[in-house]
C-alpha cells in the first residue's frame, strides 16, 4: 500500500513512480503542438490502417521527456468517465492508491470504449518517434516491436483504469497513447522516461497524512464553565 498518496480530482494521467524511497504521483503531460493546453485531456484524431506497413504515428518534440521515473515498473492512471465498466480486480499485492471517493472527472471524459498502449519511442536527432503498430494485435497475447505487454484494470469507484506494465520497462522513453477504436487513435499521447538516476518530477503529488481526528471535551449538565 501507498501510505497516504491519494488520487486527485482533476488530473487526466498519471504515474506511480519511487523516487529516493517515496512513493509519488508523476503528473503526466499530453503532448501535441495543436492541443488545447487548458484541457486535460485532449483527442486528436487519426486513422491507421492495419495493412499498411510501420510508420511514423506521431514526433514528440526533444530527445528525454520532462516526466521520468526511477523505477521499472510504473503504473499509470487514466481517468475515465463516470459511468465506465469495471474491468478485472487489481492483483493480488499490488501496489495500491486510496480513491478516496474518485469523485467525477471534470476535463473531457475518457470514452469507456478506449484502448492504452505503452509504446517504446524511438529517439531521432531532437525528437521522439512514436510508431505504428497493429490495433487487432493488442490484447491477443501476441508480442509487437515496441509495444509493452500490460494488465489492464479499473480502481473500485470507476473513474481510474490503473495500467501496469507486466514486466520491466528498461532504460530509455516511452509513450502512453489511447487507441479510439479499431481503426483510430489518439495523437495526444502522454510521454515518460525511465531514468533511476534522473532527479525529481516537477509537481509530483507527494504523499499527505492523514489528520488524526480530534476530540472535544464534552460538556456536562449543570457544570460552570
Amino acid at each position: 500500500m501507498a501510505k497516504d498518496l491519494r488520487l486527485p480530482d482533476e488530473d487526466s494521467a498519471l504515474a506511480l513512480d519511487v523516487y529516493q524511497g517515496q512513493p509519488q504521483l508523476a503528473v503526466l503531460q499530453q503532448t501535441d503542438g495543436e492541443l488545447n493546453r487548458q484541457t486535460a485531456h485532449n483527442i486528436l484524431r487519426a486513422a491507421v490502417n492495419p495493412l499498411s506497413s510501420s510508420h511514423q504515428l506521431v514526433e514528440i518534440k526533444g530527445e528525454r521527456s520532462s516526466v521520468q521515473m526511477h523505477v521499472p515498473d510504473p503504473v499509470l492512471f487514466v481517468r475515465l468517465e463516470e459511468n465506465a465498466q469495471p474491468l478485472d480486480e487489481i492483483p493480488a499485492g499490488a501496489l495500491e492508491i486510496d480513491t478516496h471517493g474518485a469523485k467525477g472527472p471534470k476535463e473531457e471524459k475518457v470514452a469507456r470504449n478506449s484502448q492504452y498502449v505503452v509504446v517504446r519511442v524511438d529517439i531521432l536527432r531532437g525528437v521522439r518517434v512514436v510508431t505504428s503498430f497493429s490495433i487487432n494485435m493488442l490484447g491477443s497475447g501476441k508480442r509487437q516491436a515496441d509495444v509493452v505487454p500490460t494488465s489492464i484494470t479499473t480502481l473500485p469507484g470507476n473513474h481510474w483504469l490503473r495500467i501496469a506494465p507486466t514486466e520491466p520497462l528498461t532504460f530509455g522513453e516511452y509513450a502512453l497513447m489511447e487507441v479510439l477504436n479499431d481503426r483510430t487513435v489518439n495523437l495526444g499521447v502522454w510521454d515518460f522516461g525511465i531514468h533511476p538516476t534522473a532527479g525529481p518530477n516537477r509537481d509530483a503529488i507527494l504523499p499527505e497524512a492523514k489528520r488524526p481526528p480530534t476530540l472535544e471535551r464534552r460538556r456536562t449538565s449543570g457544570t460552570p464553565d
